[in-house]
């Protein structure tokens, strides 16, 4: 009998539950099936399985800024090579076989109607995901021979609200039979890649690359907990990046003296934070926004640059100028966050720091999944 690994990383649910309909179709056609999750564990390195040379291998993943989130990449990347099998039935003269691998994601739909009550399905876009993560496991020795796609839910909480109840569940029934079709294609062995139009890369590799560099963070730093926060560290314990911790202050400097949840600069930006919460107190933060707008508009490094006085280097040298901007640029985003969490400290003035628009969004959880609740 067959072993098979499936691999995945899901920050609310719906890869976690493409996944499991996978596996359940690759158990009905015989396969010995385990899964795995790819988070952080308790001491913050990157959990790391290890499968038997003759295994079946299937990856699946959300889709981040039309990429490969960071953390499922640097696992790929951090793959041993794969061995090669012998095995007389499947191979000609029993000549080595490259481990077979197969990837899969979910992305993010929606539906809308207009003033007209015209209905309109928002298809999501893999952008270079596959392609990138289908080339990062060739790199490793991988025969990667199926690249597929479902349509869950979009859940990015932390800026849009939750699709309606029904909508989700039409949505979530619409990714639970493509999850169960490319299951079925992965246990026949069907050899299918999805097909990606190269001109997209023009924009979508240097969109993700932003992303997985800058993004992310920012985006984690948008984050605020507020008065309704209990400090109960679920939010900690569940995060699959270990990018959360629970910070306090002094009661003697006169500020808030219970813990509040602190987002740290590895942020996988995977929204199961803010929709796990069981008192909907995590938010995003119109004072952080407008504070890393501001930040990012206002080249402040560059000012002082061009503007301050230079007597001994009348002509600057365009890399320094390049190195000095992103030195200063880092020193100012790392006093700014700390500005900004201590004023949330401040009794008269923290309102304003946890003032939100998503309040009152809805929160998304894919009904099967359950995140865990530590390491």
């Amino acid at each position: 009998m067959a072993s098979a690994g499936v691999f995945y990383f899901s920050g609310t649910g719906n890869t976690a539950r493409a996944a499991e309909l996978i596996a359940a179709e690759l158990r009905a056609a015989g396969h010995t099936v385990s899964l795995y999750r790819v988070e952080h564990g308790s001491g913050g390195k990157l959990l790391a399985v290890s499968c038997e040379p003759s295994a079946l291998h299937v990856f699946c993943f959300p889709i981040y800024a039309c990429g490969v989130p960071n953390i499922m990449l640097n696992y790929l990347r951090r793959l041993p090579r794969a061995r090669p099998s012998f095995d007389i039935r499947a191979s000609d003269f029993g000549l080595p076989r490259a481990q077979r691998a197969a990837v899969v994601c979910t992305m993010g739909d929606d539906i809308s109607y207009d003033k007209k009550g015209e209905r309109h399905h928002l298809s999501g876009f893999e952008g270079h995901a596959l392609t990138q993560a289908a080339g990062t496991l060739r790199q490793r020795g991988y025969d990667v021979f199926l690249t597929g796609a479902c349509s869950y839910p979009l859940n990015w909480t932390q800026v849009v609200n939750a699709p309606r109840p029904e909508i989700d569940a039409e949505l979530r029934a619409l990714g639970d039979s493509q999850a169960t079709e490319i299951g079925k294609r992965i246990a026949a062995g069907e050899r299918s890649i999805r097909r990606f139009g190269k001109a997209h890369a023009l924009w979508t590799v240097p969109f993700s690359l932003l992303y997985s560099v800058f993004g992310r963070v920012a985006m984690g730093k948008l984050y605020v907990a507020d008065s309704d926060c209990n400090a109960c560290g679920l939010c900690v314990r569940g995060c699959p990046a270990r990018a959360i911790r629970l910070r306090g202050t002094a009661p003697a400097r006169g500020l808030s003296p219970k813990p509040k949840p602190r987002w740290g600069w590895n942020c996988e930006g995977c929204q199961r934070c803010i929709n796990t919460c069981p008192r909907n107190a995590i938010q995003t933060s119109w004072a952080r926004l407008t504070a890393e707008a501001v930040h990012a508009l206002v080249p402040i490094p560059f000012l002082i640059w061009r503007l301050g006085p230079h007597p001994y280097m009348p002509v600057r040298p365009i890399l320094l100028e390049v190195f000095f901007w992103l030195g200063v640029y880092v020193v100012f985003t790392w006093l700014l966050d700390e500005f900004v969490w201590l004023l949330g400290l401040v009794p008269g003035v923290r309102r304003v720091v946890e003032g939100s628009f998503t309040k009152r969004f809805r929160r998304y959880l894919e009904p099967h999944f359950r995140p865990p609740a530590s390491g």
